[in-house]
């Protein structure tokens, strides 16, 4: 309701001077940060809202395709000030601008591992498949999730490229630090947003199932993500 009502009141309210693009890699504490952002700003600058995520679009974020299929849908994210989804830098650069990037990295290991969980626990798909089979199954992307997000393409062999767009964020946030994060987030990006420890919604039942064959096997999918992670830490202890 409380959406609603905002969107409803500010409907021809000034655009922002420039938007900012939460890029919410999966298991990196991205649902936990949207909730801090509505919590923390008015619901009519931030795409989607509470009401959009939560009823309309079920839970989940539509996939830019489905976005760019809207009818009227640039000159509705040209009111926004927070634009939010599991956007690659590649879709942001297409809707033009000039926006602020933010992102949070997480450990590689304990990410993947999270999202193996989340498959087994909420895709009926993957709910019989043991640790291994999931990783043979998903071994494309379940390593390597950050560096696809900033436009890395196994094929094309641009670790580097994709680096250098993971440098362009404004703010590079961690999830093994998310109180500080948001301070330093609030800090750099001059947001007010609410200090709060992150939730714990990854359940680590499964750690006691990974074996020393299964964590040698996701190491060695994560090399390239670890090189975005050790960088994102870098850059985070300049702020």
């Amino acid at each position: 309701m409380r959406s609603l009502i905002s969107e409803l009141t500010h409907r021809d309210s000034k655009p922002p001077d420039r938007q900012i693009y939460f890029v919410h890699i999966p298991k990196t504490a991205g649902t936990t940060f949207l909730r801090v952002l509505y919590e923390s700003e008015p619901h009519h600058l931030i795409y989607p809202n509470a009401f959009e995520h939560s009823i309309r679009n079920g839970g989940r974020y539509l996939l830019p395709q489905e976005l760019m299929k809207k009818e009227g849908i640039r000159q509705e994210l040209a009111r926004k000030k927070w634009i939010v989804g599991h956007f690659s830098y590649g879709h942001i650069m297409n809707l033009g601008g000039d926006p602020q990037m933010l992102t949070f990295l997480r450990d590689p290991f304990d990410r993947t591992i999270s999202e193996i969980v989340h498959l087994k626990t909420h895709h009926k798909n993957y709910q019989n498949m043991s640790i291994g089979e999931i990783v043979k199954h998903r071994h494309k992307v379940l390593g390597c999730r950050s560096a696809i997000a900033f436009g890395y393409h196994p094929t094309l062999n641009n670790v580097e490229k994709a680096l250098e767009h993971l440098q362009a964020c404004t703010f590079i946030g961690l999830t093994e630090r998310f109180s500080d994060s948001l301070k330093k987030c609030n800090k750099i990006l001059g947001t007010n947003l609410k200090v709060t420890s992150r939730h714990n919604e990854g359940s680590k039942s499964l750690i006691r199932d990974v074996t020393r064959d299964h964590e040698d096997e996701i190491r060695s999918l994560i090399k390239i993500d670890q090189r975005f992670y050790e960088e994102g830490k870098k850059i985070f202890e300049t702020y």
